[in-house]
């Protein structure tokens, strides 16, 4: 039987509890979207997350976790449009300091009403730093950087996911930089054009430091006369950056490559397809894909090793040394790679080789001649 007594007791006790009530409006906030970052990986590998700036008010901003890839694309229109959103059913990291959205997470737009707050921009937290400081800054250190790109290096694949990279030797009024263009960064630059880059990272290899493109770094060019006027410098120590090695053989080869170059620039063109006509990505050109050029990309290892004179047994420390050549310096042992029907006859010629001299850059790992 239906006991309407019980009913409004309930009501009423519901009525008479309103820490409950308050809680669950308290679980709600207004804010702007600022900052939305590209997807990243997390650390442990398993899924993909963004970051974002929350302004709850009027000089006051929260940051937050976006782990709901379909609500990215809502949050990005509203970050466009600049119209607020109302965040409910949210939780927070444990120590309390960021917001966490995932797929529980509803996002709606408030009613005017519900808020007293306009869009504001916000200042950057980033600094901006000239390239002669780069090398008194700590790794991992983002900053923006300005400058002219004075020259640019031939891409190379490198890591186990083989990603493509360049590196660019990037100067401002106070000196120079070398810079690591990851991926589709790659064709954004030109010789002799002016960039601010929004953040790279400060790196170290080999003891010299450098920065890095991030997954989630802008690039826009400037016109800047004074970076416009300045000079390729000349460069000193050169051969300071290279090493001469003598190996036995090849001891293996980690990918083979061959593809085609640009007829202007000389740049190896990104996107091939069947076509007879490629584009450049890098000086835009239009051409006959019969008129560009062949050329090979290896990425060999070989074993060098420093005997120990001390050593009663004169063993020797064995050291391993990842390169990468093109055929500009193969064919000079080798003969003409690109011509060869397959990987397998290049691999061939490669392991054929014995009791050779390798020159290369300590920085770039890129062989610049064998003899």
């Amino acid at each position: 039987m239906y006991d309407r007594t019980k009913t409004v007791s309930k009501m009423s006790r519901e009525e008479k509890s309103p820490s409950k009530r308050s809680k669950q409006q308290s679980d709600s906030l207004i804010a702007y979207v600022h900052n939305l970052s590209p997807p990243r990986r997390n650390r442990q590998n398993t899924m993909d997350y963004s970051t974002l700036t929350l302004q709850t008010s009027s000089g006051k901003n929260e940051q937050a976790l976006l782990f709901s890839k379909p609500k990215r694309k809502l949050l990005q229109d509203h970050e466009t449009s600049r119209i607020p959103i109302k965040i409910q059913k949210f939780t927070k990291t444990q120590d309390g300091k960021k917001l966490i959205i995932n797929e529980m997470t509803q996002i709606t737009v408030p009613r005017p009403d519900e808020y007293s707050f306009q869009f504001e921009n916000l200042p950057s937290s980033t600094p901006v730093v000239s390239l002669s400081s780069i090398k008194n800054l700590a790794d991992g250190t983002e900053v923006i950087v300005k400058g002219k790109v004075h020259s640019i290096g031939e891409p190379y694949m490198t890591g186990a996911k083989q990603l493509q990279v360049c590196e660019v030797l990037l100067g401002d009024e106070t000196g120079v930089a070398k810079c690591d263009l990851w991926e589709s960064y790659i064709p954004k630059f030109q010789v002799g054009h002016c960039y601010s880059i929004s953040p790279v990272q400060v790196r170290s290899w080999l003891g010299n430091k450098k920065i890095s493109t991030l997954v989630h770094t802008s690039v826009a060019e400037v016109k800047d006369e004074a970076l416009l006027g300045l000079e390729a410098p000349i460069e000193k120590g050169e051969a300071a950056n290279t090493s001469t090695v003598r190996v036995q053989s090849i001891d293996s080869i980690d990918k083979i490559e061959t593809f085609l170059r640009c007829d202007k620039c000389g740049k190896k063109l990104l996107q091939t397809s069947d076509s007879d006509i490629a584009h450049c990505d890098y000086c835009g050109r239009h051409m006959k894909t019969a008129k560009c050029s062949k050329d090979v990309c290896v990425r060999f290892v070989v074993e060098i090793g420093n005997e120990d004179e001390d050593a009663e047994d004169g063993n020797q420390e064995i050291k391993k040394l990842s390169l990468t050549a093109f055929n500009s310096c193969l064919s000079a042992v080798c003969g003409d790679l690109p011509g060869l029907p397959n990987d397998n006859e290049i691999a061939l010629k490669l392991f054929a080789l014995k009791d050779i001299y390798i020159k290369y850059n300590c920085s770039s790992m890129i062989v610049s001649s064998i003899f």
